[in-house]
C-alpha cells in the first residue's frame, strides 16, 4: 500500500486519528458556522456536486467520522484526486487491500481525472466495485462531473446525484422550525416567523454574504480572490476566455431580462451562439441558472423569448459586479431558493406585466412575484390572478389578498429554504 493512501487514511492505524483531521477541526473551530446537509447512504455510487469551498470536503470527513463509530476502519477508505496519485490505482490498491468486506470509499475531487467516469464504470463493469459497497464523489469543477455521472446510467446511481447549493438562509440562520411547501405555505407559522427580530437581522447579512461559509470567515477581498481563482481555473481548463467570462457576468448582474442577440451586442463577443454556450458553461458550473420565459399559448418555456439568469449566491455575483440594485439581489436569492425547490422554474411576461417566478410544483405553476420595495399593496398582486393565486415576496408585509399571501423574504426563505437538492434529470 503506498504511503499516500495510508496517510489519507490515518484511521487505518488509529480510529481517533479522524479528531485530528484538518477538516473537522476547521469546521469546529470556525468563527461562523453551518450545519452541514444531513445525507444518509449504505450502498450505491453517489455525486455530490457544488461551488468550491462549500464544504464538500467536511461533509465527507464528517460522514467517515460518524461510520468509523460502527464500521471496521480498514472498510472506509478516503481518497483525494486533486493529490497527483493516480485515481484507478488508488481504488485498485484499496480494494486489494480491503478484500470482500463491504467497502466505503469516498473520493473527493474526482474531477481531476479527465476520465473518471470510464475508470470507475469498469471497476463496476468487472465486479471489483461490487453492488453492496458504497462510492461517493465530489468536485468543484461540475462540467465534468455532471458530464461523467451522464456516463454511468443502470450502475447503482439512478437517483443519486446531488446539488450541494450555497447555504440557504434557512441554514445560515439554523432556525428549528418545521419546513413547508410552497403549494401549501402555511400562514400560521409565518406569523410567528414575522415576529423573530434574529431573522430580520440575519437576512441582511445573507443579503450580502449569501451561504458561501468562506465568505462567513475570512476577510471579504480574499474571499473574492479565492473564488475568482476557482472560476478562472475552470475557465481556463476548458479553453473559456475570463474577459468574455467577466464581460458577460458583469451584464447579467445588471438585467432583469435579456436575449442572446443583446447580450453580444453589447459585449466584445460579437456572436448570439457564443454567449449561449458561455451561459451554459456558467449554469454546468454552478454559478448561476437560465430561467426562461412561460408561454400559454404552448403550455411550456419559449426558448425564442427573452430570458432570465439567477445568480445562486449573491457573492458570486458580486465577483464580477459590485454596484448591483438590492432589489436584483433578493430577486436571485429567491430565485436560487426555488430552484432547489421547484420541479422546473420559469418567468412570464406578455404585453401588461411580468411575474417573476413560475414555479412549477407536482404539475401545478405557483406565482412567486419579488417587490422588494417600502409600500407594497393589493395592486401588485393583480397579475397572479390569471394562474389562480400566488406568493407576493416583499421586504416587510405580511397579509392576505385573496388566493394571495404576501409574506417578507426572511419568512418565505426561512420556511423553504434547503441546502442540498436531488439533481433533477430531464
Amino acid at each position: 500500500m503506498e504511503r499516500i493512501l495510508v496517510e489519507q487514511n490515518p484511521w487505518w492505524e488509529n480510529t481517533s486519528a479522524i479528531e485530528q483531521d484538518k477538516h473537522i477541526m476547521d469546521y469546529q473551530n470556525a468563527k461562523v458556522k453551518f450545519p452541514l446537509p444531513a445525507f444518509i447512504a449504505q450502498k450505491g455510487i453517489y455525486i455530490i456536486r457544488g461551488p468550491r469551498q462549500v464544504g464538500k470536503t467536511t461533509l465527507l470527513k464528517t460522514i467517515i467520522r460518524e461510520t468509523l463509530k460502527s464500521e471496521n476502519p480498514r472498510s472506509v477508505f478516503y481518497f483525494s484526486a486533486d493529490s497527483g496519485y493516480p485515481l484507478e490505482q488508488a481504488i485498485r490498491e484499496y480494494l486489494d487491500f480491503a478484500g470482500n468486506q463491504k467497502k466505503m470509499m469516498f473520493i473527493d475531487e474526482v474531477t481531476q481525472d479527465d476520465r473518471w467516469s470510464t475508470k470507475i464504470k469498469y471497476l463496476v463493469d468487472t465486479g471489483k466495485i461490487a453492488e453492496k459497497d458504497l462510492l461517493i464523489a465530489t468536485g468543484s469543477s461540475s462540467i465534468d462531473l455532471k458530464a461523467g455521472a451522464e456516463r454511468l446510467p443502470g450502475r447503482y446511481i439512478e437517483g443519486n446525484e446531488y446539488l450541494f447549493y450555497p447555504y440557504s438562509f434557512r441554514d445560515v440562520s439554523d432556525v428549528d422550525i418545521p419546513r413547508c411547501g410552497i403549494s401549501d405555505f402555511d400562514y400560521k407559522t409565518a406569523e410567528t416567523v414575522y415576529l423573530n427580530e434574529k431573522l430580520r437581522v440575519g437576512f441582511v447579512q445573507y443579503i450580502k454574504n449569501g451561504g458561501l461559509p468562506g465568505v462567513w470567515n475570512i476577510e471579504r477581498e480574499l474571499a473574492k480572490e479565492r473564488y475568482a481563482r476557482w472560476i478562472e481555473g475552470v475557465l481556463s481548463k476548458h479553453k473559456r476566455s475570463t474577459i468574455y467570462a467577466r464581460e458577460l457576468l458583469a451584464k447579467l448582474g445588471e438585467k432583469t431580462v435579456f436575449d442572446f442577440l443583446g447580450l453580444a451586442k453589447e459585449t466584445s463577443i460579437g456572436s448570439h451562439h457564443t454567449v449561449e454556450e458561455y451561459l451554459s458553461f456558467f449554469e454546468a458550473g454552478m454559478i448561476g441558472k437560465l430561467v426562461y420565459n412561460y408561454s400559454l399559448a404552448i403550455n411550456g418555456p419559449d426558448p425564442k423569448k427573452e430570458k432570465k439568469f439567477v445568480f445562486l449566491d449573491p457573492f458570486l455575483s458580486e465577483i464580477f459586479y459590485s454596484k448591483r440594485e438590492e432589489s436584483l439581489i433578493v430577486e436571485d436569492i429567491v430565485g436560487s431558493h426555488l430552484l432547489r425547490i421547484s420541479d422546473r422554474l420559469y418567468f412570464y411576461r406578455d404585453k401588461k406585466g411580468e411575474i417573476d417566478f413560475l414555479c412549477e410544483i407536482a404539475g401545478k405553476l405557483i406565482p412567486i412575484e419579488v417587490k422588494w420595495q417600502n409600500t407594497v399593496s393589493e395592486s401588485d398582486a393583480i397579475h397572479m390572478k390569471k394562474f389562480g393565486g400566488g406568493i407576493l415576496i416583499t421586504k416587510d408585509k405580511l397579509a392576505k389578498y385573496g388566493n394571495v399571501i404576501a409574506v417578507p423574504a426572511f419568512v418565505f426563505l426561512a420556511l423553504t429554504g434547503v441546502t442540498m437538492a436531488k439533481r433533477r434529470v430531464l
